[in-house]
């Protein structure tokens, strides 16, 4: 999976899993002035998402995590 780690701002928000607690995660979290990031493997749990501010990450979760975790700052949040 190529995530083009050149767009994300130093204060994003990564929440893995688009079910109901990520969900609720995506749309407390959107109104903020940082990025987004919902992650999860169904495409269909990401499609409600869709209106909100949120860049929506078609991969299962700790598999993004495993592969990316190098490219995580510090200051990332991670939900």
């Amino acid at each position: 999976m190529d995530f083009d780690w050149d767009t994300v701002s130093e204060d994003a928000v990564f929440i893995i899993g688009a079910g109901r607690f990520g969900s609720r995660a995506a749309r407390l979290l959107s109104g903020g002035d940082f990025q987004v990031f919902v992650v999860d493997l169904d495409a269909q749990r990401l499609s409600p998402l869709q209106s909100l501010p949120v860049r929506s990450v078609v991969h299962d979760g700790v598999r993004f995590l495993v592969e990316n975790f190098a490219q995580v700052q510090e200051n990332h949040i991670i939900v």
